[in-house]
């Protein structure tokens, strides 16, 4: 008896520990969940800009997009990613409250102008538009969990061509926790600092059950090659040097994961190869380089290019599955082709792809939907087997990374997409009218947009020849496009980017040049059009492999890994004048009339690719954030996937970018509490940095660094030191931080006051919050007040609580303030009904 008494109290001795250890995170988990599974966001509109443009009427908002779907007003809207519990499900938006503004007066606005693959015109007029307020899908980024939100303000009657918008719509994110038992309440999850900045509810993710910390210095490269290529010494050296510049690099090969990994087929091994290193890594961002070539006519499914390391192919037209190639693999009619090969399926690991279970991965509106392209993975590939050839461009690209100079360059060639009046994109009617298209148009809306102002020079080439020639092109400082200038201009000159804008085929890309009109009728049909090359394969072999550029190729076909006559074009390139090129598998969407950034298609990636670039992003990034942009914004139809599919074939190295720099931090901390305001120091090297305050971040030339503190810092603190050492190397792609640390010499205190709003009126009750610090705080009711704290940095975090059905708008002036000898500092909790 006396023994069953002992087990017992043993057992529950044993079960009261368990529930003491795991109290801390019931307690934390509770709390977050705010408004009983769920929590309340607001969207406002700022006062729309309505100009006319060629009679019609565009309407604009600062900080919103408006893309011009074919056929469909272009109105501005915005998507929001808003951060919601790891665990959360059956997520669901509800409308609570909204104000609604008729516009006075009669609109007529501009529907979004047709789309083309250079074959047939595609105006999706029957398209539904956007509702108020759509939920996107829930998906995740690192280890952030979040719900995509549309956003679409205006309505435009066009019948009776009025126009109204809402100004503000308040939403209720609704969501239920993951039933668990009580021992597996988990704690907060942690996330990235710098990944937060992307969310609409950035200063709540705390409240969410994350707990933010600082990223990792180091990012990973993971290279994946055959055996036969594993030893390669340029390989080695590749490694030591992206080692050099702050990457973790692994090397693993094929005959590994393809001999351990489970798959039905090796592109499904090497993805569930990749989701357990993403898994191992902490769910970070990670740069994958393939090397291997993707293509093997003999292994080939329908499934599968069937490689060395293959493409997936994808099937963004459900009701297309056709394979372009017939007639025993040697001939190729690209109508046919419902298979779009793509190395998106690398970089998003989250999606199914084949939701349907048909075996035709990718389909539209069947398997993918917009939150399966969130890039998991920044992917690109030396597409060859050969090891002379790996070898020459692993040198290249490493070359390319140690150039100074000539970086900030830019040579674009435009040709002339279609003419208004052009029977070549045939309709049932035979002809269709659209608006004209000229090339020379995209690096005219760069120039204007970004590249003049980020200093960086433009070498133009226009069509000069036939009866509708580029208005854009200026004899006095323009290039005339033919392909003996295109090819001297990247034989002779050095650019950091090569970029063109025009028809293209696997082997060639063209001109169009309406040489006459025969019949006098002003229509251009094709025994009148002439579309000689500018640049070919035979041109690209022919380049010496140095003084290369990161390419862009706004064509068909240009990157197709599955030709049977290749290499492609690009990949010609990328054995010579390339050190990454970027170009479509498969027909290239463009709009006709294109003339901005937000209509969408092949001129827009290249746009914000080139963007992305020329502010420092590597070629994975630039490429695979425009990528998910697009996706974003144009996802209508299939054909807006096939785009997303087609351009997801980067050539080259992932991590390669234009700048080759660092960046320095400087920070400083106050008896060993972060500080923040007004200091001056020096920072010497081989560019110098006059620093006035802290924090500080700066992109600089890698070399050593020596900082100075001169003078200022905290009201009444003496200068201490500069750790780690004030003296720092900076690599590439690396990163510095100096601390300024400074002490008092006596214990200065200030004063902390904690108050509350609601709807504008000061406000008084309970209200959990912490306020993180030289001492921490915890508070449950407002007003209040602490006095004598230490001087310093102070952070309030809100808890829960607050007026009953209101939320917390923000906290004013700010939740980060420093306290100051004698001071007092106002929190104000701001909440709204």
């Amino acid at each position: 008896m006396k023994e069953d008494k002992m087990k017992k109290f043993i057992s529950f001795f044993l079960i009261l520990t368990i529930i003491l250890l795991y109290l801390p995170n019931l307690l934390n988990y509770s709390s977050v969940l705010g408004y009983e599974n769920g929590y309340i966001i607001s969207f406002s509109v700022p006062d729309p800009k309505i100009t006319k443009v060629d009679g019609k009427d565009e309407i604009s908002v600062d900080g919103f997009v408006s893309p011009g779907n074919p056929g469909l007003p272009i109105l501005p809207k915005q998507v929001y990613r808003s951060i919601i519990p790891p665990d959360a499900q059956n997520v669901s938006l509800e409308i609570l409250d909204y104000e609604k503004k008729d516009l006075e007066g009669n609109y007529d606005v501009r529907l979004g102008p047709p789309i083309t693959d250079g074959y047939r015109i595609y105006n999706t007029s029957d398209t539904k538009e956007d509702q108020l307020i759509e939920n996107m899908g829930v998906s995740n980024d690192g280890n952030i969990t979040f719900i995509s939100i549309k956003f679409s303000p205006f309505i435009y009657d066009k019948e009776n061509k009025r126009l109204s918008y809402y100004k503000t719509v308040k939403i209720k994110i609704s969501y239920e926790p993951k039933k668990t038992s009580l021992l597996s309440v988990s704690k907060p999850v942690p996330i990235n600092k710098q990944d937060l900045e992307k969310y609409y509810n950035k200063n709540g993710a705390t409240q969410l059950n994350y707990t933010i910390i600082e990223s990792s210095s180091s990012t990973h490269l993971l290279i994946i090659v055959p055996s036969s290529l594993q030893n390669l010494n340029e390989l080695n050296l590749f490694k030591q040097f992206k080692e050099s510049e702050g990457y973790n690099v692994v090397i693993e090969t094929t005959d590994d994961i393809y001999s351990t990994q489970s798959g039905f087929d090796n592109v499904e091994k090497i993805r569930n190869y990749l989701k357990s290193k993403y898994s191992e890594w902490g769910n970070e961002h990670f740069y994958l380089l393939l090397i291997g070539s993707p293509y093997n006519k003999s292994n080939r499914t329908n499934k599968s290019t069937g490689g060395t390391i293959p493409m997936r192919y994808c099937y963004p037209d459900p009701n297309n599955h056709k394979d372009g190639f017939f007639f025993f693999n040697l001939l190729y009619y690209p109508n046919n082709d419902g298979r779009i090969p793509t190395d998106y399926y690398y970089a998003n690991l989250s999606g199914f792809w084949d939701k349907d279970n048909d075996g035709y991965f990718g389909e539209y509106g069947e398997d993918v939907t917009v939150v399966d392209f969130v890039p998991d993975i920044y992917v690109g590939r030396i597409p060859f087997d050969d090891p002379s050839i790996v070898q020459k461009i692993l040198v290249k690209s490493m070359e390319f990374e140690q150039r100074m100079t000539d970086k900030k360059s830019v040579l674009f060639a435009g040709a002339i997409m279609n003419f208004t009046r052009d029977v070549r994109a045939l309709k049932e009617d035979k002809i269709t009218f659209k608006p004209k298209t000229d090339g020379a148009i995209a690096i005219e809306v760069m120039e204007k947009d970004f590249l003049k102002d980020n200093g960086y020079s433009i070498t133009k080439l226009y069509e000069a020849e036939g009866k509708d020639a580029s208005e854009y092109y200026n004899p006095n400082s323009d290039y005339a496009l033919t392909e003996s200038n295109f090819v001297n201009q990247i034989r002779t000159n050095i650019f950091g980017i090569v970029a063109w804008w025009s028809h293209g085929w696997m082997d060639k890309v063209g001109r169009n040049v309406w040489r006459n009109d025969i019949n006098h009728d002003n229509i251009a049909q094709e025994k009148e059009i002439d579309e000689p090359p500018f640049i070919t394969s035979t041109d690209a072999k022919q380049l010496p492999p140095k003084n290369t550029s990161i390419y862009f190729s706004s064509s068909c076909f240009t990157s197709m890994p599955d030709w049977n006559e290749g290499p492609s074009l690009t990949m010609e390139l990328l054995k010579s004048k390339a050190a990454a090129i970027i170009g479509a598998t498969r027909l290239s969407i463009g709009k006709c009339g294109w003339n901005k950034a937000s209509d969408g298609y092949n001129a827009t990636l290249e746009y914000y690719f080139i963007k992305n670039l020329s502010e420092g992003k590597t070629c994975g990034i630039s490429l695979y954030d425009t990528l998910f942009y697009h996706a974003t914004y144009f996802n209508k139809s299939c054909k807006d996937w096939q785009e997303v599919f087609d351009y997801a074939s980067l050539y080259g190295d992932p991590t390669l970018k234009l700048e080759n720099t660092g960046t320095v931090n400087v920070n400083a901390t106050l008896n060993d509490s972060p500080w923040e305001g007004p200091v001056n120091y020096t920072i010497s090297g081989l560019e110098q940095i006059n620093g006035t305050i802290v924090p500080f971040t700066s992109n600089r030339t890698p070399g050593t660094y020596t900082l100075a503190y001169n003078n200022g810092g905290p009201d009444g603190a003496t200068f201490a030191s500069v750790t780690p050492n004030p003296t720092q190397s900076l690599t590439s792609g690396g990163s510095i931080t100096f601390t300024i640390n400074f002490t008092t010499p006596v214990s200065y205190t200030g004063n902390i006051v904690v108050n509350a709003t609601l709807d504008g009126t000061l406000w008084n009750g309970p209200v959990n919050f912490t306020i993180i610090g030289p001492t921490n705080i915890s508070g449950n009711s407002v007003p209040s007040n602490y006095s004598n704290k230490p001087v310093g940095k102070y952070t309030l975090q809100y808890n829960s609580g607050g007026p009953d059905n209101a939320f917390l708008s923000k906290v004013s002036l700010s939740p980060v303030q420093n306290l100051g000898k004698d001071q007092t500092i106002y929190f104000t909790l701001e909440f709204e009904t």
